[in-house]
């Protein structure tokens, strides 16, 4: 568990560092996340110590919308105001996601997959005997 954190500490602290050096616009963590995910993208292989870290942390994540709901809870007010419409833009802007996930999707098969022709849906019967 200790190596699974100086693992998660690490690229936090490099992303950090190359926020602070180039001035990005981007907070540190968010950099050392990426810069995470591409080590484990080229590596293959999650290490044992932070698969087993990240399954801890999977356990507890519920516990981390507590604090996002208390806040939401300071803005009463404005949710009773504008309730409505409130409302409709999350449905909207849900639907939109939706769709763009879709479409996105269908856009990608349809350029990465080739169609499968009939010759090749069709199953050869197989022959069999004695050669």
């Amino acid at each position: 568990m200790i190596e699974g954190l100086f693992f998660i500490f690490l690229f936090q602290l490099v992303g950090t560092a190359l926020t602070a050096l180039f001035g990005l616009p981007v907070p540190g963590p968010v950099i050392g996340m990426a810069l995470l995910l591409i080590w484990l993208a080229l590596r293959f292989k999650t290490p044992a110590s932070l698969d087993n870290l990240c399954d801890i942390f999977l356990r507890y994540l519920p516990l981390l919308f507590v604090p996002a709901a208390v806040g939401v809870l300071n803005y009463k007010d404005i949710l009773i105001e504008s309730g409505l419409s409130l409302f409709i833009i999350l449905i909207l802007s849900t639907l939109a996601a939706l769709l763009a996930a879709s479409i996105s999707f269908i856009w990608v098969a349809r350029h990465l997959c080739p169609p499968i022709g009939d010759e090749q849906r069709k199953l050869e019967p197989v022959k069999k005997g004695v050669e």
